[in-house]
Order: C-alpha cells, then structure tokens, then sequence
C-alpha cells in the first residue's frame, strides 16, 4: 500500500524518548498515524524564548505561554515541499501564523491537531482548585485570561481541518470551539508486563503534584486514608516537585516520596507494588495516560470514574471509585499482597478489552481520508 506523505510539527520535548502523559500520548498518536499508512516526516521545534517575548508573556499572562518560534515557519514550509505532503499534523499546539501560511502556499494540505487537552479546561479547574468556597476575589485578572484564551482557540480553528482528541469530551469541547471535524482517539495498551515482586502493604502513584487536578486528588485520597489509619500500609509517591513530594510525606506518615524516577527506576519500583493508585476527583484536559501504563504493567487498579476519561471502559470487569473514601477502601483492599492475583485478574481482562493500535488506526484512516467534500476549515460537522 503507497504510504501518505505527512508532516509532523511538535515540540521537541513531546518527542523525547522517556517523558510522562505528554510524551506516552505523542508516542500513540505517532504509532496510530504510521500504521493508518501515514509516512510521517518530523520537524520538532523549541518554544519562543527570546527575550521579547518571555518579558510580555511576564507583563501580560496568558493561560498558555506555549509559542511557536517565527523564524521557523519556512523552515516548516520548505520540509513540507521537500516531503511532498499530504497532510500536516500538529502535535500538542497551533500557531496561527504557521497555519495560515501554510493554508496560502498549499491550500489543499490538510491540517490537523493532534490534541493533548484544551489548556482552558485545566485553567478553570486550577482557578477551582485555588477557590474552593467560590470566593470571588481577584479573579478579574484569570477571567480575562480565559476569555482571551477561548476567543483565540476558536479563531485558531478556523484554520485547520481536523482535531483528534484523547477524550469523549474534548471531542465536544472542540466542535463547540468550532473545529470542523473531530475524533477521540481512546488509550491502547502498549507497555510491557513487569517481573512482578509484591511486598504487602504497598501501593504506587506517579503524578506531577503542581499539576491542580493531581494535587488535588492525591491530598483528598491521602486524608480519606488517614481517617481509616490502615495498618501496614506504605504510600510511594513518584513524581516532582520534591518540595511538593516532601510536603506530603511530612504530612502524611505513611507516605515514602521517592522523586522522579526514570523509566528503568520507575518499572523496577513498580514491580514491588500490590497496586498502582490514580487519585482524580476532577474532569482534567485530555485523559490519564498512566492508566494505560498500569493496565499494560499489569498492576492491580484503583482509581476513580474522573480517572478513566480517555478510555473505553468497563466498570463490571475493572469497578472505579466515585469519593475519596471509596477510593480509600480500594486502596486498602487492593494492597495487600494476599489479593494480588485476584485484583491482577481484573487488569489482564480490561487489557484484553482495550482496543489495539491496529483498529485505532482503522478508525483514524477512515476519519481522515474520508473527508467530505463540502467540508471546510471553520464548518462544523453536524
């Protein structure tokens, strides 16, 4: 079968080899795209950092600081005819000059984002999460920059073609900013088993703990958990910032914060837990890639139905908690070493539930190479 020609535009640092949910979820989109016949050419870029620029982003904030670079537009330009493509995908960010130069050279190029969340939702759920009785002091600055935020998404739109998203909601959520055609594109598992080594009473988390909706679950499991002041058991928390880290292990007795961890650290860890915990009480951006980590390291699960966006779940074979107390009960319950094959269990049968890259990538060539012929940059699909 004759490969399409595309371009791939994204941030370096989404391209790493190792990395957390921002490179887990570049990987997959990349993985979908090559095996729905795409031959995908990279072109990474480091974000705008001149001076200029980060001083105005200091005097005028803005939800998202992530800009792509202006000298690098005909660079992008030049490898796109180089390449001959079909199709440019944009990883994670649209920089409207981009597209638009790229909709005046190559008009019949279709454009897509390839969407790891809508940065809005997250910057509402942080304003939450700072405000939790709803007071409304201060908040003139955050609500100009929300609406300064959605007002250039939706104007970005009217330049590209399509969206893939991560999650049912985002799908919503851009159809109602005005992309023409969108598509979620549910988690597959691709991790490897680990050697499992169990030690009674322990369970894992991976989380960035600056990140509101993390922060956020991680302390209302962690006080849930007190209150049932369960014996034996040993919370290790992998992530960063350490002062954050170490904020909670002061707090909490039970918890050993270990720092980040790479990838090689992190399964030989991992391998010593009876159960991987995802504590998330709020709807975050895009999904929760560590789920598929856990499900593919084929630990024993606990997380919450705010935890599995991003997947096409079963709650009958894997149940989800709905509280922090819910939660706290499953962790206890799932931790000790003596039901670890059982909760196993559970995983090994959501794996084989989970669709595979291969029908991922069906779906996908069928999205974008069925384009309807009326369909242009700025109409939304009805």
């Amino acid at each position: 079968m004759k490969r399409i020609a595309a371009l791939l535009v994204a941030p370096a640092n989404s391209l790493r080899e190792e990395g957390g949910g921002v490179q887990h979820a570049a990987r997959q989109y990349q993985n979908v795209l090559q095996n729905a016949g795409f031959d995908l050419r990279l072109f990474p870029y480091e974000f705008d950092r001149r001076v200029r620029r980060r001083i105005t982003r200091r005097l005028f904030p803005s939800v998202s600081s992530a800009e792509f670079p202006p000298n690098q537009i005909e660079p992008v330009i030049l490898a796109l005819q180089e390449h001959s493509a079909k199709f440019v995908f944009f990883g994670f960010h649209i920089d409207e000059a981009l597209s638009a130069r790229i909709r005046a050279v190559a008009p019949t190029v279709q454009q897509v984002l390839l969407s790891q969340g809508i940065e809005s939702i997250d910057f509402c759920v942080a304003q939450r999460a700072r405000r939790p009785d709803g007071c409304p002091t201060n908040t003139s600055r955050a609500s100009g920059m929300l609406g300064q935020q959605l007002l250039r998404d939706s104007r970005l739109r009217r330049l590209i073609d399509a969206t893939m998203t991560l999650s049912p909601l985002e799908v919503e959520m851009e159809q109602w900013l005005g992309t023409p055609r969108a598509i979620w594109v549910p988690q597959a598992i691709v991790e490897r088993p680990l050697d499992h080594m169990p030690i009674d009473g322990r369970a894992g988390c991976v989380s960035t703990l600056n990140h509101p909706p993390n922060y956020d679950g991680i302390v209302r499991l962690l006080d849930a958990l007190s209150l049932m002041n369960p014996t034996g058991l040993r919370f290790r928390l992998v992530g960063s910032p350490a002062t954050v880290g170490q904020e909670l292990q002061g707090r909490f007795k039970f918890v050993d914060f270990l720092g980040p961890l790479s990838d090689r650290e992190l399964r030989a860890e991992a391998a010593t837990w009876c159960c991987f915990v995802h504590p998330m009480f709020l709807y975050a951006k895009g999904c929760s890639t560590k789920v598929a980590i856990a499900l593919g390291w084929r630990l024993p699960l606990a997380t919450t139905k705010f935890g599995v966006r991003g997947y096409e779940w079963n709650s009958e074979v894997l149940p989800v908690s709905e509280s922090p107390a819910q939660l706290a009960a499953e962790v206890v319950k799932r931790s000790s070493k003596e039901n670890f094959r059982g909760f196993q269990g559970e995983a090994e049968r959501m794996v084989e539930l989970m669709p595979t890259v291969g029908e991922l990538a069906a779906r996908a060539a069928t999205f974008l190479l069925n384009r309807p012929e009326n369909a242009q940059p700025g109409e939304t699909e009805t």
